[in-house]
């Protein structure tokens, strides 16, 4: 039966599909980086927070940072190791706050260390960089770049660290309750064909099959926006074209029968 295939299309997206799909998803991203945006991305997120990437024509940086603070442009617990282009450790800035400004960041009471230096108190810094709250959160992977089986981990990670997991939530989400909305659009297929090709023939079937996927597809994207501007709670606008579609078609079949 269709119920049967929905099923199984749907175990087997989240078994095969999804993390082989997100592999090849991941590798294309990580290539495109490296290709147009010079190699300056986040490396990853762990339980010690953000590690990234910043390199130049002679030196590159490699910076964790425990938490971010978007809505004041401000990281806590930042520290920046540089090396030159031979992987030779140059030095090391640890500071417990960073000030995100125009021209870099502000590392407020940092320590400087050195190679077989003790570590001195040197202030503020003033460290040149471009990197952004913004550019952080974008350089982030993408949620179709992780399997699903990753993503509840993920999000509790980004969650720790201060990034926003709206999208990641909204994916996670949306692929879960997937073998529901599928469920609706062939009960919306199914209704449509029972009704309009006993009585008014093909062409009317194929107009409302049409005029209905459209209906579902807009509220989907409607409750999408609203869900990721938290005007409507996030599981709610994915489950809401999965209700108006389901409610619409019980109610369209208790009217014609």
């Amino acid at each position: 039966s269709i119920w049967t295939v929905l099923l199984g299309f749907s175990f087997l997206q989240f078994t095969v599909l999804s993390p082989v799909s997100a592999e090849f998803s991941s590798r294309f991203s990580q290539m495109e980086k490296d290709l147009f945006n010079g190699g300056s991305s986040l490396l990853m997120v762990s339980e010690s927070g953000l590690w990234l990437k910043q390199e130049s024509n002679t030196t590159y940086s490699l910076i964790r940072v425990a938490r971010v603070d978007g809505a004041k442009d401000v990281l806590h617990d930042v520290s920046v190791y540089s090396f030159d282009l031979f992987n030779h450790f140059i030095n090391r800035l640890d500071a417990n706050q960073v000030e995100i400004q125009p021209h870099g960041w502000r590392l407020k009471n940092t320590w400087l260390s050195e190679f077989n230096k003790p570590s001195v108190l040197v202030g503020d810094v003033l460290w040149k960089t471009d990197l952004t709250v913004l550019k952080i959160q974008k350089s982030f992977s993408k949620p179709s770049n992780v399997s699903l089986w990753r993503l509840p981990s993920l999000i509790r990670l980004m969650e720790e660290a201060g990034l926003s997991t709206l999208e990641h939530k909204h994916y996670l989400y949306t692929n879960l309750l997937q073998p529901f909305l599928l469920m609706v659009m062939a009960l919306v297929a199914g209704l449509c064909a029972y009704h309009f090709t006993r009585r008014k023939g093909g062409a009317h079937f194929i107009i409302t099959g049409l005029m209905s996927g459209f209906l579902v597809f807009f509220i989907q994207r409607m409750s999408h926006a609203l869900g990721l501007s938290m005007s409507i709670p996030l599981f709610f606008s994915v489950l809401l074209p999965i209700l108006v579609g389901a409610l619409g078609s019980i109610a369209l079949l208790i009217h014609l029968e």
